[in-house]
Formats: C-alpha cells, sequence, structure tokens
C-alpha cells in the first residue's frame, strides 16, 4: 500500500462536505481523514487533490509522520477489516537530522494511536514494538546481515537521496554518524519554478523526473499552461532550458556537498533514493572518479528484489530506489517478531 505524503488541516463543515458528495467508495488509503486530538485531517491523495494541500517542506519530518502513520494504520483497519483494537509493530526510517528525536516521536505516537478516529470510526490501537533508523539504516542493516562480523570492520556510507533530504550515514565498528542537509529533489524543482511562470513542484517532479537527462522541450507539452499556440511552444521551450539549466546547478550543489561529506576511505558506499536514481548517470561519474577503492552498491543490491515483491513493471520511474531502504528495515523487523504481533507497518 502506497499513500501520498501530504497533510492538511481542514474543517468538520468540509469533510461533511465531501462525504455527503461521495457516489461511490474507492481505496482506503486514498480516502485518508481523521479526526485526532479535537481536530481534523485529511492525509494522502485526499489531502493533496480535493482539499488541495501541500507539503511542508520546512517542517520536522517526524511531527507530520505521527498523522501519517494514524491514516496508514486506519486505512489498513479498513481494508483489513479489523477490530478497532489491535496490536502493531511499527518501523519508520528518519532523516539522520530527525533520528535524535525518534523517543519524543514514538512517544507521541504510543499516545496517538491508543486514541483516535479514522473516517469515523474510533480507534484504539497498542504500539508494542518500534523500531526507528536513519534513513539508509535498512540498507546498512542487509549488509550487516551478509557481511556479518565483517560488517563492523568496515567502514560502510549509505546515502540516502529524497524528495526533501540527502543523508550521509557512517557506520562503522558498532557506531553511527551521519549529515542531512536541505538538498533534496525540491531545490532542483526551486530553480525550476524561479526560471519559469505558473509551475508548482507537483506538476514539475513527474514530467522532470521521467524527463531524466534527455531533456527536449516535447517532454514538457503536458504541463505548459498558455493557450495560445505560439505562446505555449515558447512556454514548452522556456521550460526544456530552465530545467536543463536547474538540473546542471542542482548537480553542482549535490556533487560539492557530498565532496565535504564523505569519507575517502569508506569500504562501501550505498546509494539510495529516487534523487539518486535520477542522478544515477552524474552519481556513477562521481564515485568512479573519486572513490576508486569504494565499492558502491545501489539500493543495497535489492532493487530486483523491490520490482519482485511488489510488481513493479517500469511505469513508476524510480520507484525501486524509492523502496529499497524501507524493504530493508521491513525484512529487519520481520525477523524480531512473532506471527501474532502482525500486522506490521512500514512509514
Amino acid at each position: 500500500m502506497l499513500m501520498d505524503s501530504t497533510v492538511t488541516q481542514v474543517s468538520l463543515s468540509a469533510i461533511e462536505h465531501y462525504e455527503s458528495s461521495r457516489l461511490t467508495g474507492g481505496q482506503a488509503e486514498h480516502e485518508c481523514w481523521l479526526r485526532y486530538k479535537a481536530k481534523y485531517y485529511a492525509v494522502g491523495y485526499l489531502a493533496e487533490n480535493y482539499f488541495r494541500g501541500f507539503v511542508n517542506l520546512k517542517e520536522l519530518k517526524y511531527e507530520a509522520a505521527v498523522l501519517k502513520v494514524l491514516a496508514a494504520v486506519g486505512a489498513i483497519a479498513s481494508k483489513c477489516k479489523l477490530p478497532y483494537r489491535y496490536k502493531l509493530s511499527l518501523a519508520v526510517p528518519l532523516p539522520y537530522g530527525e533520528w535524535k528525536d525518534s523517543e519524543k516521536f514514538k512517544k507521541q505516537l504510543g499516545m496517538a494511536l491508543s486514541d483516535f478516529n479514522y473516517r469515523g470510526n474510533k480507534l484504539e490501537v497498542e504500539l508494542i514494538k518500534f523500531l526507528c533508523v536513519p534513513e539508509g539504516g535498512g540498507h546498512a542493516l542487509m549488509r550487516a546481515e551478509t557481511l556479518r562480523e565483517e560488517f563492523n570492520s568496515k567502514k560502510v556510507l549509505s546515502i540516502m537521496m529524497g524528495y526533501r533530504d540527502i543523508s550521509v550515514v557512517k557506520f562503522h565498528r558498532g557506531a553511527t554518524q551521519g549529515n542531512t542537509s536541505k538538498l533534496g529533489m525540491s531545490k532542483m524543482l526551486e530553480f525550476v519554478k524561479e526560471k519559469t511562470s505558473g509551475q508548482d513542484e507537483n506538476r514539475l517532479l513527474a514530467t522532470v523526473h521521467r524527463a531524466g537527462r534527455r531533456i527536449t522541450p516535447s517532454k514538457f507539452k503536458g504541463i505548459a499552461l498558455s493557450t495560445n499556440e505560439a505562446d505555449r511552444q515558447c512556454e514548452i521551450e522556456c521550460l526544456a532550458s530552465a530545467v536543463k539549466q536547474a538540473r546542471e546547478d542542482y548537480w553542482l550543489l549535490v556533487s560539492q556537498w557530498l565532496k565535504m561529506s564523505l569519507e575517502n576511505d569508506a569500504s562501501e558506499i550505498i546509494l539510495g533514493g529516487g534523487t539518486a536514481d535520477y542522478l544515477r548517470q552524474e552519481l556513477t561519474k562521481f564515485f568512479s572518479k573519486n572513490y576508486r577503492d569504494s565499492e558502491l552498491f545501489w539500493g543495497g543490491n535489492l532493487e530486483r528484489d523491490v520490482e519482485i515483491l511488489f510488481s513493479l513493471n517500469g511505469e513508476e520511474e524510480g520507484m525501486a530506489m524509492r523502496l529499497t531502504d524501507v524493504y530493508g528495515v521491513l525484512r529487519f523487523l520481520q525477523k524480531q517478531i512473532t506471527k501474532t504481533t502482525l500486522p506490521v507497518l512500514l512509514v
């Protein structure tokens, strides 16, 4: 089950209007609204497309994650017809810069799960096991499983490149250190918006990612806003030019940050995240030139496993690379729990 990341507060009257206007039911994960602490929230597809919400990149990720977990837990309960009381084992990756807040997050989450309302249905969920790792930790856990004792003798750098952040986490001799920067894909989209008119991140993201390195005007016809044919053609060419320049400027920023953040004597470097997939060619050249003595692993060598497990057929660009890290955390959690503690939720 995949859900969009948007969370927005809404009024009770807005929820009532939405419910009264529905003719047919959809998938539970796409119709998420909930009541928590006397406030109403829409989450995911419903928040973004019906209530026109947006992702707040300035707030801490774990603060919004509480509401996202409630929505996902409610959707699972609805899809699986669970009783209003059940037990939950939960795994959550956070950016390294927020990982230190994991205990605070766990406490808030436990309280929230114990008493909330999903689409008019009261739920009381008991959080019996909680695993929180820094983003990139899933890849590292799988490498540790493969290498066993040898893992602690190696210096392993796990890099996660997402929409909001880029994180580097170092695993060496049992210690974990890291660094996070707000240099995710959203930074490149900001560059594009500065050079164009009327575009927003949601419109740009899928088209920019799909275009990849082969940036031609024809790939941006679908997001052009002009209705006049001459203006429209000019806008399409402007979009292509803006994306090309933004990609160059963005990669320059990312490569400089990586040089500053990475250590030259790493035994292994693991790359993950949708932005890493987008910059795959640049990153391959970068590491082959600057870190020749480090063995490079894309998605912790889990891409094929994820493609098979989630039946990915190439329609979702970069989806496997977005899921490999959380898949690694899920596998680790599953080995720690018994069958009686299911369902397992990974956020």
